[in-house]
């Protein structure tokens, strides 16, 4: 992987990654990742040796990804506020070499590393080289269950990266503008490492997400390609700044959930780009394309397939992915196989096509709520909620249910004051008796995780609360 910057730069490739007004080009970041990647083996680290790392800064997240790619070790980036109880799973389960850490006493500083003096000469990077082996390390499933390590090969984000770069149509012109965080597989894959494979120029946001200043980023540093969360987008139609700025030079991803229609139609009106995306940690992320153009068509559709992901459908509709951009294992969390015999990945997500060959998310896998015989899809109950004109967000999950099984239960953020039975009596003239929720919790925001997923697990613990 680091021998594409350096091709790049040898070249005359003018890329680079910014962060506030600090710039990095190709060659420094090669440059800058040589002199870490000498300290790291100084220090003893050696091809499969975990390096745990919490550090402030994007550009120092790079250029220790680039130093740790050359060791042959492991990169496993965690939340900087992640819980005491899941560090200390993390760390029990890991078992790092080494803790890179900005934020607490454990283990060493990034700067402190920065600074180190080297007493041998220069190393050759990679003297056994195998691109099969773990470089990242990221946690998944932290939403929906027990967190899981995912352990993904150079080789998955490289094929990741051509899949993106070949059917997203990125090359060396493209500028990204990255604000979701390094410890998700959506900070270093969806565009920032396909952005660097293809010769372009990365940007990271300065705060935690800031609609004002992404939407002022975005004209300022003239990027064309964005990624965001369903959250990221409500902000931004929602920011002051929306319509002040040109912002229809700019392709818009939108992952981790489906756009809301009103917010999709904001952002047409001003000649923005916009599709959908889907993916997992352990599947790329990117796995699907759909033009904007045909996003217009099929507003619910992912697309088709990027060029080198295969999938099919399960006979209950699961969605199976197999392609060389796949993760490799759990290193913790897990011992189910997560593969089929034919090197299927089981995603847990239901899907459906249509006579084009587009497909469509239905819903989790584990959320068909199955209440008094029949199946419901949340999904389905969330959209028809969301049509009533006083809600604002919504989700709906399943309980267990002494009489039904399950029982259908809606947690609802609204802008006027309404009763549970006013919104079961107006639900009622739209869905089926059984689809109806048997209870609606009102929230002022439904909880999420740091990147803007709903977390199931919170509103299990909200639920529990209201009946006890």
């Amino acid at each position: 992987m680091d021998k594409v910057l350096r091709n790049w730069y040898n070249t005359g490739n003018t890329g680079f990654v910014k962060y506030e007004e600090k710039v990095l080009r190709y060659r420094e970041i090669d440059e800058q990742s040589d002199h870490i990647f000498l300290v790291l083996s100084e220090m003893g680290i050696k091809e499969g040796d975990v390096i745990l790392s919490i550090i402030k800064n994007p550009l120092d997240n790079v250029i220790l990804f680039f130093a740790v790619v050359k060791c042959g070790a492991i990169l496993f980036p965690i939340n900087p506020v992640i819980e005491k109880s899941l560090y200390d799973h993390v760390i029990s389960n890991a078992k790092p070499k080494l803790i890179i850490s900005d934020f607490n006493n454990e283990g060493i500083s990034f700067e402190t590393l920065k600074n180190r003096s080297i007493k041998g000469n220069r190393l050759n990077p990679n003297q056994n080289y195998n691109p099969e082996r773990t470089v990242l390390t990221l946690l998944t499933g932290g939403s929906t269950g027990t967190p899981k390590g995912a352990e993904i090969s150079e080789n998955a984000i490289m094929w990741n990266a051509f899949n993106t770069v070949l059917t997203w149509g990125i090359n060396q012109s493209d500028r990204t503008l990255v604000c979701m965080p390094l410890y998700h597989t959506g900070g270093w894959n969806i565009l920032l490492i396909p952005t660097l494979i293809a010769g372009g120029s990365v940007i990271f946001s300065e705060n935690n997400f800031d609609p004002d200043e992404i939407i002022n980023l975005i004209e300022k540093e003239r990027i064309t390609i964005f990624m965001g969360v369903p959250t990221m987008y409500e902000k931004i139609v929602a920011s002051s700044e929306f319509y002040k700025k040109d912002l229809s030079k700019v392709r818009m991803i939108s992952g981790g959930g489906k756009l809301r229609k009103e917010t999709y139609e904001k952002l047409l009106e001003i000649n923005i780009k916009v599709f959908q995306g889907y993916g997992l940690t352990e599947a790329g992320p990117n796995n699907f394309y759909i033009s904007p153009e045909n996003q217009k068509k099929f507003p619910d559709s992912v697309g088709t397939p990027c060029i080198f992901v295969e999938v099919k459908l399960a006979e209950d509709g699961e969605l199976l992915i197999r392609g060389k951009h796949l993760f490799s294992r759990y290193m913790f969390g897990s011992d189910i196989d997560p593969f089929e015999m034919d090197g299927y990945f089981k995603t847990g997500d239901i899907f459906r096509t249509n006579e084009l060959g587009y497909y469509f998310f239905v819903q989790r896998k584990k959320n068909v709520i199955k209440t008094g015989g029949e199946n419901v899809y949340a999904t389905e109950i969330e959209d028809i909620i969301l049509t009533l004109p006083y809600v604002v967000e919504c989700s709906v999950i399943g309980m267990p249910d002494n009489y039904w099984g399950e029982a259908v239960v809606a947690f609802v953020k609204t802008n006027e004051v309404k009763s549970e039975e006013q919104l079961r009596k107006d639900l009622k003239m739209k869905l089926s008796g059984y689809k109806v929720p048997k209870r609606v919790i009102f929230v002022n925001n439904l909880p999420r995780n740091a990147v803007g997923k709903v977390s199931r697990e919170e509103l299990v613990r909200l639920y529990e609360k209201s009946v006890h």
